[in-house]
């Protein structure tokens, strides 16, 4: 079974598009803030190799 690509979503404001590896630094700010993770669930990635290994393999 082959995966789909996500769409991407675009309005004025917006754009959805699925992670690149290009987004990992901005990620990194937002996933090690601590008012931010207390939403993110119970164990979001905290450094670079697992960014990497969640946008590679997103299932």
């Amino acid at each position: 079974m082959t995966k789909k690509e996500a769409p991407i979503i675009q309005t004025e404001r917006l754009v959805l598009r699925p992670r690149a590896e290009k987004d990992i630094p901005n990620m990194l700010k937002m996933f090690n803030d601590e008012e931010v993770r207390k939403y993110l669930g119970i164990n979001p990635p905290r450094d670079e190799h697992a960014m990497i290994e969640m946008i590679r393999n997103p299932y």
